[in-house]
């Protein structure tokens, strides 16, 4: 064929160049594969959204919010004492020993017992002393102690928040924040004050730590913040919930940040009615029929191959995933699972090319496939 013929025929020298442009893109390309050929390490998994996870597992040990604590504040009643008919009334705080202060008797270790245990305790207590002969003690919990938690981050009402000590965990506090907000990840990074940990004078944390709770986590450090100093736990929570834990224990001062979810955009470029970047929706499987009718369909309705851009973890060199668009319609393979930071790009085939050499119009494609 002389080239005074195909410069002499348009029509024929536009499949030429198409067919140059083809060939030597084919040979220059590298890390590409089909979706069938797609290995493993570059195949897209689901992203999860933490808002569906069952987290009862985070609420902890049940325990009575009748046993008495340091900082609860009890209701005593005493009769029977030399005077039959006198009742002392008084309000008792528990120190941080666990001991609280009776008049005319001394102190009394209460913490740890039940209202129950208290009474008798207290009563014990009253007959050695020799001021009541046969005393009828009442004891009531008037006011718990509460922990002060912060919660921050992405849940819908951050702020300080106050739980019973003796259901201070991290469900608790994440369901007083309001839940998990829209944009939650599935990291939570929880500080605690190092001074504030199981002891004898702390019953309810010494309690919850025989019931083993602690939960999966990521990793854990000591840090020192405005002069104190914090034991720092980050936490996987769709690792942690298959973990057979009794909760995360808050105690006082402790803060709990749930990190937001940052993905990368996906971005639509090439024959598409509106190329551009999208937010990659969270737990919700977007697949490649869906990118295009995100971006409002294409410009061809001839238009049928597209490369999906796959950026690597590492920084490596991306991998290049040629699919077919009138296959992926019939084809769930070929309809390939797309990933945060995917780039899809419509390319032109021989037909669309001719129609950008002849300059003819575009016949526009409606979006008709629904986004997930």
């Amino acid at each position: 064929m002389s080239s005074r013929y195909i410069l002499s025929n348009p029509l024929r020298a536009s499949f030429v160049v198409v067919s140059l442009v083809f060939s030597g893109a084919a040979g220059c390309a590298q890390n590409q594969y089909s979706a069938r050929s797609l290995p493993c390490e570059y195949q897209a998994a689901q992203v999860i959204n933490p808002q569906t996870l069952d987290l009862s597992g985070f609420a902890g040990p049940a325990v009575s919010s009748e046993f008495v604590a340091p900082g609860d504040v009890l209701d005593v009643s005493i009769a029977g004492g030399l005077n039959a008919e006198e009742v002392i009334e008084l309000s008792l705080r528990i120190e941080d020993s666990g001991a609280a202060v009776l008049p005319q008797i001394g102190p009394i270790h209460l913490a740890g017992m039940s209202t129950g245990e208290a009474e008798r305790n207290i009563a014990a207590a009253c007959i050695q002393s020799g001021i009541y002969l046969r005393p009828q003690v009442s004891v009531t919990e008037k006011r718990q102690r509460m922990n002060r938690i912060t919660v921050t981050g992405a849940v819908e009402e951050p702020g300080v928040k106050e739980l019973p000590r003796g259901s201070s965990y991290l469900l608790e506090a994440l369901v007083v924040a309001g839940g998990l907000a829209e944009d939650a990840g599935t990291t939570v990074e929880i500080r605690r004050p190092t001074g504030d940990g199981p002891s004898p004078a702390n019953p309810v944390l010494k309690l919850a730590s025989a019931n083993g709770a602690t939960a999966a986590n990521l990793g854990s450090v000591v840090d020192r913040g405005a002069g104190a100093l914090f034991h720092s736990v980050s936490l996987d929570l769709t690792q942690a919930v298959t973990q057979t834990s009794a909760g995360e224990y808050l105690p006082d001062g402790s803060v709990v940040t749930v990190q937001k979810l940052q993905l990368p955009p996906l971005q639509v470029i090439g024959l598409v009615k509106k190329p551009g970047e999208y937010d990659f929706p969270v737990g919700r499987p977007v697949r490649l029929l869906s990118a295009v009718a995100l971006a409002g369909g294409t410009t061809y309705n001839i238009a049928d191959r597209a490369m999906v851009i796959r950026p690597r973890d590492d920084g490596g060199a991306p991998a290049v995933i040629k699919v077919n668009l009138q296959k992926a319609k019939s084809d769930g393979q070929e309809n390939l699972l797309l990933a945060p930071g995917d780039i899809v790009s419509v390319e032109h085939n021989v037909a669309t090319l001719f129609f950008e050499a002849m300059g003819l119009a575009r016949v526009g494609v409606g979006a008709s496939v629904p986004l997930y």
